[in-house]
């Protein structure tokens, strides 16, 4: 296991491009992403104990519990942290609490990680007129990201078909106008505590601004990190 492993923590309302980003780092850099939303989604279409437990309680109307959460996430650390070049966190911690249980598991259990967060700044408006506009592959193990803008560079080639696996792409329910103002609802009334809190636990946390198109946002991103 290396000395120091380079870990970012993308925090950013829903819609800032956090998952985008993460992408291009995958395929360019070779880095590799955890993402909370498709790895609850993974365990579940695969049925495994964690998957049975989401399932139950989403279909309970209920909360998944940050505990499990977290349990998640560690097992994933588990499993890739020996090869990874690098981990980016796409959107986790969520909330204050997530956070607390994450800084305690650093401590214990992953000390080599060297955190690092990068706070995707752009307005509400732009957020609602790209998450509205945003199509997701139903294929749920490939899960490709699309928009339905006009001159946007994420437009599929056929349209509502994905480029990768020719799946049909889908309009997500968060994705729905009515969810999407709730979800930023959400999002702000967590976002100062998270970043105050991550920022006395000692965390660099860098602006990105992210209104500009994805090309230039990695270019800033690798320029930001001094890769």
């Amino acid at each position: 296991m290396s000395e120091c492993t380079k870990a970012f923590i993308f925090s950013g309302p829903p819609g800032a491009g956090k998952g985008t980003l993460a992408q291009l780092c995958k395929q360019k850099l070779g880095w590799v992403q955890l993402s909370t939303g498709d790895l609850c989604r993974k365990h579940i279409s695969e049925g495994t104990s964690f998957g049975k437990q989401l399932d139950f309680v989403i279909k309970s109307g209920k909360l998944v519990d940050d505990t499990v959460i977290l349990e998640m996430v560690t097992e994933w650390i588990e499993q890739h942290i020996v090869m990874a070049k690098a981990i980016i966190f796409d959107g986790f911690p969520r909330t204050l609490v997530q956070a607390e249980l994450f800084v305690e598991l650093l401590e214990k259990r992953f000390p080599q990680l060297s955190m690092q967060i990068i706070n995707f700044e752009i307005s509400d408006e732009i957020l609602v007129e790209r998450l509205v506009a945003r199509r997701t592959c139903q294929n749920k193990k490939c899960q490709a990201i699309y928009s339905v803008r006009k001159c946007s560079s994420r437009n599929p080639k056929i349209k509502e078909i994905c480029d990768l696996c020719k799946s049909s792409l889908i309009q997500r329910v968060d994705d729905l106008p009515e969810t999407v103002i709730k979800r930023l609802q959400v999002y702000h009334q967590h976002e100062k505590l998270l970043l105050n809190y991550c920022e006395k636990q000692g965390f660099k946390i860098e602006a990105l601004n992210v209104k500009q198109s994805i090309e230039k946002i990695f270019d800033k991103f690798v320029e930001l990190v001094g890769k």
